[in-house]
């Protein structure tokens, strides 16, 4: 009996110790793949210094990002290097406050990248593009960009933090370059509306239709801010989805700093009154 007992515990060690060992192994490989990777960001053309300061353009060619994406749908480190990698490129966006630092696309069309990358293949989040109505001479009247917001805070999605009026008043500065010229934006609207809105307007017949439509936008405005809008500006537009009704729209508009005017922006406050997001 005792030796039919040790010939079953001498069977039995190997698989025993064969099974920790595996355990261990698998353990450890967890833990690897679970233990967080040090992002450090690095710009080297903007600081949050120079939103209080001039409008001095740095003499650098455009503004570099992370060389490593937390989100980890860009890892093209200037618009150059995004030129040579797809020729729809035509400028770079960054938003303060978030991971949106990435050069931006133009096609024929405004389908071809809700599902593409800008290396033209399947993205699910696809790629953020200036609609394709917008000509350059030099920049559109208002020049419109897309972007996805899939609910998971990726993407066009971290606009959104702009519903936070100290966010707002602590980034109220945005930045699109060309890839001649560096150009800088006071945000004036932040805002919800439905599709019969047509805030996504590029032509305007006249002075008068386009400060109606600036008008029409302020009014929607979740904060009243001290940026105003001329007949002879700019604007950009960055637009995205929502999800607080159906066929929702997220905006957010800003204005192209004019020559000689500083980034130095007053404080913004709640507009205790905006029109309604089905108010057309």
């Amino acid at each position: 009996m005792e030796k039919k007992l040790l010939v079953k515990i001498k069977n039995f060690l190997p698989v025993t110790v064969i099974f920790i060992m595996t355990a261990c192994i698998v353990a450890i490989l967890i833990s690897s793949l679970n233990k967080p990777i040090n992002i450090k960001t690095s710009l080297e053309n903007v600081s949050s210094s120079s939103i209080s300061s001039s409008s001095k353009e740095s003499s650098s060619d455009i503004i570099s990002v992370p060389s490593v994406n937390p989100n980890n749908y860009s890892r093209i480190k200037t618009l150059q290097e995004a030129l040579s990698i797809n020729s729809d490129t035509i400028g770079w966006l960054y938003v303060p406050g978030t991971t949106l630092n990435l050069p931006i696309v133009q096609t024929k069309n405004n389908d071809y990248y809700l599902k593409k990358s800008i290396y033209k293949n399947y993205a699910w989040k696809g790629w953020p593009f200036a609609d394709f109505r917008d000509v350059w001479s030099p920049l559109p009247k208002n020049l419109i960009i897309y972007g996805h917001n899939m609910g998971d805070g990726d993407l066009f999605g971290e606009l959104k933090k702009f519903t936070n009026l100290s966010f707002l008043n602590s980034n109220p500065i945005l930045y699109f370059s060309t890839p001649s010229k560096k150009y800088y934006w006071k945000i004036f609207a932040v805002y919800i509306t439905d599709k019969n809105f047509n805030y996504i307007q590029t032509n305007f017949k006249d002075n008068e239709e386009f400060l109606s439509f600036i008008f029409k936008n302020k009014a929607r405005s979740l904060f009243n801010t001290s940026v105003d809008v001329a007949a002879s500006d700019s604007i950009l537009t960055l637009s995205t989805c929502t999800y607080e009704f159906h066929e929702a729209y997220f905006v957010v508009m800003a204005r192209l700093i004019r020559p000689g005017e500083t980034q130095l922006v007053a404080v913004a406050t709640v507009n205790p009154k905006p029109l309604s997001p089905h108010n057309k």
